[in-house]
C-alpha cells in the first residue's frame, strides 16, 4: 500500500512539472523581448529552474547525496535543452519529454527522501523506448517534437497538415513539412538565427526527415532557404 501511495505522489509531481513547463514556455514565448511589467513573469519562470537546481546542487555539496546531484543535473539539462535560442543542437527537443518524466520522478524521490530512487531505472527505460517508438512514425515524431518544443495538450490534439499527402512513398524525397493546425502552435516571428520580432507571430513548421526506419523532427528553418 505504501509503495502504491509513493508511486502516485511521484506521478502527481511529474504531472505538475509538465504543467509548470507548459506555462513557463507560454509566458516566455509571449513576453520574450518585452519591457515593463511584462518582464516580471518572464523573469520569474526563467529563474525558477535555475534557483531550484542551484539549491539541490548546494545540498549535494553539503550532504553528498547522489539524489540531489542527479536532480540538479536533470534540471540543468532540461533548462538548457528548452532554451529557445540554443539552436546549436537542433534535435534537443526530442529529449525534453523524457527529461520531464525523469526530472519529475527524481524530484518525487527526493521529496520522499528515498536513499535510492525507486523506479527511476524503469522510468528511464520507458522514456527511452517511448522516444524510439515515436520516431518510427512521421506524425508521432512530429508530435514528439511539438511536445518538447511546446509541452502541452496541443501537441497531442492538434491536426497535422502536410503538403506531402502521399507520405514518404516517393523515394526521391526524404522529408516532409508538417503544419500544426486546429489549434495552431504559434512562435515569435523569426528575424534571424537568434533574433525575434516580439510583435509578430507565425505558425510553427516541423520538418521530419527520414533516416532508415526512423523519422527525426526538427524546426523547419524556412528563413535560411
Amino acid at each position: 500500500m505504501r509503495s502504491s501511495y509513493e508511486r502516485l505522489i511521484k506521478i502527481g509531481i511529474t504531472a505538475l512539472l509538465i504543467c509548470f513547463w507548459s506555462v513557463r514556455h507560454f509566458i516566455m514565448q509571449t513576453y520574450y523581448g518585452y519591457k515593463g511589467w511584462w518582464l516580471i513573469p518572464s523573469l520569474i519562470v526563467w529563474f525558477i529552474p535555475i534557483i531550484v537546481g542551484t539549491y539541490f546542487l548546494l545540498r549535494y555539496m553539503k550532504d553528498k547525496s547522489k539524489n540531489d546531484l542527479g536532480l540538479a543535473a536533470l534540471i540543468a539539462l532540461l533548462t538548457v535543452f528548452s532554451f529557445k535560442l540554443f539552436r546549436i543542437f537542433p534535435y534537443r527537443t526530442l529529449f525534453i519529454p523524457a527529461l520531464l518524466l525523469l526530472t519529475g520522478w527524481m524530484l518525487g524521490c527526493v521529496i520522499l527522501r528515498e536513499k535510492r530512487p525507486k523506479g527511476i531505472s524503469t522510468v528511464a527505460i520507458l522514456a527511452f523506448l517511448g522516444t524510439l517508438f515515436c520516431l518510427l512514425s512521421p506524425t508521432s515524431s512530429a508530435r514528439l517534437y511539438l511536445f518538447g518544443y511546446y509541452p502541452s495538450a496541443d501537441a497531442i490534439i492538434t491536426d497535422l497538415r502536410t503538403f506531402n499527402q502521399s507520405g514518404y512513398t516517393n523515394k526521391s524525397r526524404d522529408y516532409a513539412i508538417y503544419f500544426p493546425e486546429k489549434p495552431a502552435i504559434k512562435e515569435l516571428f523569426v528575424l534571424s538565427e537568434n533574433s525575434f520580432d516580439n510583435k509578430r507571430y507565425t505558425n510553427l513548421e516541423v520538418k521530419v526527415t527520414r533516416y532508415g526506419i526512423f523519422y527525426v523532427p526538427t524546426e523547419n528553418f524556412w528563413w535560411k532557404s
